[in-house]
């Protein structure tokens, strides 16, 4: 397997002992560009990120141990893994955002639907727009030529807006780049620039973004470290060896239980995970695979993974076809 298939290797920045200290002011020009860029909205998005990942820690650990059923302490051994809210771009968002280096362009991607509000709206008060300026007595000198060149002008920036295609640059990106589980330390990064710039892009809540990568890296520690009823975790070398799509489709289907289960609590975190989703590679999509009409799903998918674990799987082959005896035994165990 190429280091471009697995999730550890040198090619990762998180597969790193020492995570890089950064002082105040020691940034790029890029982050310095979107520091800028995030500071057109005049909210204090790291603030916002900060006080999700310190309100929903605890809840989302508790929500994943459940699941899981794996623990990061067992008897005197404790595992921990601290969260830190910092500045900075992995080198693949930044990628993202070449060419798109004007705030008002941000601006606008940001605003994207209250645009297409704008557009749809012209269009109805158009076509009835007599009708209603008598029904609601309404003089304005407003005529349906005026909003249809309105809309026309709407229509022409969401065209522009389209070439700068964001969500198949996001789609290229195969690695975390709103926050990182540097798995070698252990510790969790959670990076605020770029989910401030991609929540506006979404339509969604900073908060609500941020506690979905926050259950998407936590999701990343228990599946490495946890510990099973054997006292057995996943090995770091071949936690690091195996497929990406192993690794990020099991974080990705825990964090979508996770955020489901506790969505009724922060109204916003499935749309946020949904939305996102439909911007993401393979290894984050191909969890919807493994989800059958089974019932026992849940099951399926952590025998899986324990069964990676405890054989050193590393290849995403060997994995299906582990997935599929463990779903057919299952299953035959069900009737």
């Amino acid at each position: 397997m190429s280091e471009a298939q697995s999730f550890g290797g040198p090619h990762r920045y998180y597969d790193k002992m020492n995570i890089q200290r950064r002082r105040p002011g020691d940034e790029s020009e890029e982050e310095k560009k979107v520091r800028r860029l995030l500071g057109i909205t005049g909210a204090d998005v790291r603030a916002i990120v900060e006080k999700a990942c310190k309100q929903w820690n605890r809840p989302i650990r508790e929500s994943i141990r459940i699941e899981t059923a794996f623990k990061l302490s067992v008897r005197d051994e404790r595992k921990t893994v601290p969260i830190k809210v910092v500045d900075g771009l992995p080198q693949s968002f930044i990628e993202i955002v070449h060419g798109i280096d004007n705030p008002l362009i941000w601006k606008l991607i940001s605003n994207r639907t209250l645009l297409q509000y704008a557009q749809g709206s012209c269009q109805i008060l158009a076509g009835d727009l007599e009708e209603i300026k008598e029904l609601f007595d309404i003089e304005q000198p407003v005529t349906k030529r005026e909003l249809d060149l309105y809309k026309a002008f709407i229509d022409r920036i969401l065209k522009k807006l389209n070439e700068y295609n964001l969500p198949e640059r996001i789609k290229k990106i195969r690695e975390d780049v709103f926050g990182s589980y540097y798995f070698r330390v252990p510790a969790i990064q959670i990076y605020w620039m770029p989910i401030g710039l991609v929540a506006g892009a979404l339509n969604v809540p900073v908060e609500a973004l941020t506690i979905v990568i926050l259950t998407h890296e936590l999701a990343h520690a228990y599946t490495h470290l946890g510990q099973d009823t054997n006292n057995m975790a996943w090995e770091t070398d071949v936690f690091a060896a195996t497929d990406l799509r192993i690794v990020e489709g099991i974080a990705q289907y825990y964090t979508a239980v996770v955020e489901e289960k506790m969505d009724p609590r922060q109204p916003g975190m499935m749309d946020a995970f949904n939305k996102l989703l439909k911007m993401q590679s393979e290894p984050y999509t191909i969890f919807k695979n493994w989800i059958t009409n089974a019932s026992r799903t849940s099951e399926i998918i952590r025998y899986s993974m324990i069964s990676a674990r405890v054989n050193r799987q590393t290849k995403y082959n060997e994995f299906e076809a582990e997935m599929k005896e463990i779903r057919g035994s299952l299953e035959m165990q069900s009737e």
